[in-house]
């Protein structure tokens, strides 16, 4: 009787992670919960966490953003999500992104409603108003 099962994130682009663990641990809608092997078929909602997983008795992560964790064959763990990313990947990202610095002059800014800001200048100067803030 082997410790260890399958593990796959699969997101609708791509295949994120497809890795023999030892143990899961991941963030459920209604709490937190660990999957060794050999574990009873089980379907979960994911909520926004890390989903942790031990692979060669090193614990690693990947983010998932919501989704399903379904365990079925004793054998196979299965996330399927939206989003869900590997800490490589991330690194990888961050090094492209910072290889091309973005100018953040282009960016238009957000302008003030004048019209509002004017009705409330209008109503200060009305004899009533005195009155309503006494």
């Amino acid at each position: 009787m082997s410790g260890t099962f399958n593990l796959k994130i699969l997101t609708p682009e791509r295949v994120v992670l497809d890795t023999v663990v030892s143990q899961v641990t991941a963030t459920a809608r209604d709490g937190q919960l660990s999957i060794l092997a050999h574990h009873e078929p089980l379907v979960t909602a994911l909520g926004i966490d890390a989903l942790k997983y031990w692979e060669d008795g090193e614990e690693k992560s990947a983010a998932v953003i919501g989704g399903v964790l379904e365990v079925a064959n004793h054998q196979t763990a299965t996330a399927g999500t939206d989003q869900a990313h590997n800490p490589d990947d991330l690194i990888v990202t961050i090094i492209s992104d910072s290889a091309e610095p973005k100018k953040l002059s282009n960016v238009p800014r957000p302008r003030r409603p004048r019209r509002w800001i004017s009705s409330i200048r209008s109503w200060q100067r009305w004899p009533c108003h005195e009155r309503l803030l006494v």
